[in-house]
């Protein structure tokens, strides 16, 4: 019995050593909280699971992308409530809705990536992320709608080391960050302008007709949707940024090494 034990004092024992004080640290370790974000992280709801859900009508399916990507691709039914503004104008437009709600965005990262999206976001709903986001309710042989869908047409892409080789040569193009501000902030390609993609429909006046432009997403996704919006809008001399910053970041990685 003396090795188990002592196998259960061994992690806690630098504390015992350190007298009052260390034994005071360890209290206040054992009784700190866990991580609030991580009590609260919503459940996940299969996409069966929710087709059963809005067949019955008792949940309400809300797709946290921009509003542009959401009247292009949604769940049947669905509300568009952006990621940043799901906590602050979610509960007013999900009054009188069934109690259950499925976030969902493109993809398992969206949701997971949205601050403020915990189970307890939403006072008096029962709150889940939709498991695998859009890609995987298609996947699961469900229907996709479009409410305002965006006619897809070419957009050139081009690499990270070619963006950065024409920044050397003082040839770089306008850049158009389409991220949500919060990312935007947290770094981007010098020089770039954030135009977030859900404001995209009402400040795309804002790029120039002129000249080259290259739009800048996450992860190369949501450029390609922006773009053929913008040609849409009459723009030509429109390209995209391949892998967005993810990309950019990985190269910058490895420049630094």
């Amino acid at each position: 019995m003396k090795k188990p034990f002592a196998k259960f004092l061994s992690p806690i024992s630098p504390f015992l050593k350190g007298g009052p004080r260390g034994i005071l640290i360890l209290a206040l370790l054992l009784t700190a909280p866990l991580d609030s974000a991580a009590q609260q992280l919503p459940a996940k709801t299969t996409p069966q699971e929710l087709q059963s859900l809005l067949q019955k009508k008792e949940a309400t399916a809300v797709n946290i992308m921009s509003r542009l990507e959401c009247a292009d691709h949604q769940v049947p039914g669905s509300l568009c409530v952006p990621c940043d503004e799901f906590a602050p104008k979610a509960p007013e437009l999900l009054k009188g809705r069934p109690q259950q709600v499925v976030v969902y965005g493109d993809s398992a990262a969206d949701a997971a990536n949205c601050p403020g999206l915990t189970a307890s976001t939403l006072p008096g709903f029962q709150v889940s992320v939709l498991e695998g986001g859009l890609a995987n309710w298609k996947k699961a042989g469900f229907e996709s709608v479009s409410i305002g869908r965006v006619p897809r047409v070419p957009v050139a892409s081009i690499s990270v080391k070619n963006l950065k080789r024409l920044a050397a040569q003082g040839k770089l193009p306008v850049l158009i960050d389409i991220r949500p501000e919060r990312l935007f902030r947290e770094g981007h390609v010098e020089g770039a302008v954030n135009i977030p993609l859900d404001s995209l429909p009402a400040r795309y006046y804002e790029i120039p007709f002129q000249g080259s432009v290259v739009l800048v997403d996450g992860d190369g996704r949501a450029s390609f949707l922006a773009g053929s919006y913008l040609k849409s809008r009459g723009y030509t001399d429109i390209g995209r940024l391949r892998g967005g910053m993810a990309a950019w970041n990985r190269e910058s990685a490895k420049e630094k090494k």
